[in-house]
């Protein structure tokens, strides 16, 4: 599967080569071996590079010391807490609605059931989003642990599991 297929398949629409640059992969010269790329973090611009790097050949190795994938939108942000200020306008609309033939009614609040749904849907969309978009691409590499600079082409990965690795790259991406 091609990285725009995989894109695809993820719900992104990707677009023409010949509208979007490739600046970071057009810097490497024909014939050497792939451009190593290394990204801090997980999140939708992560990805959007990543992919972008991809196509161009690069290998990529994301580096997340959160214990999920997706960065901040999904997993604690835009998301769930669109869900549930969605929930409190349909709520409202109960409580208030605009239709002279619709009875009000105060509406049954169950917290844990909308957190259920608020907790499937973060995981549907990390699955779609990321997960699936990192395990059919090769040139796509997790690396769980937490980053620091060593020098200008190096990192230093403090791992979840207490040992540490060194990362070495062409482009390195916050």
């Amino acid at each position: 599967m091609t990285c725009s297929e995989t894109i695809k398949t993820g719900g992104y629409n990707p677009l023409p080569e010949n509208k979007v640059p490739n600046t970071c992969c057009d810097l490497q010269d024909p014939g050497k071996k792939p451009l190593r790329v290394v990204i801090i973090g997980s999140g939708s611009a992560a990805f959007a590079c990543a992919i972008k790097a991809a196509e161009g050949d690069a290998k990529v190795t994301f580096i997340e010391g959160a214990d999920v994938i997706g960065g901040c939108c999904v997993n604690v942000g835009c998301v769930p807490s669109k869900i549930l200020i969605r929930a409190a306008q349909l709520a409202q609309h109960q409580r208030n609605n605009p239709f002279a033939g619709l009875e009000n009614h105060s509406p049954q609040l169950s917290r844990a059931l909308l957190a259920q749904q608020q907790t499937a849907r973060v995981e549907d969309l990390r699955a779609a989003k990321y997960q699936n978009i990192l395990m059919t691409n090769p040139a796509l590499v997790l690396l769980k642990g937490w980053a620091q600079f060593k020098n200008a082409n190096t990192l230093l990965v403090r791992k979840n599991d207490g040992t540490e690795q060194e990362v070495h790259a062409d482009k390195i991406l916050i």
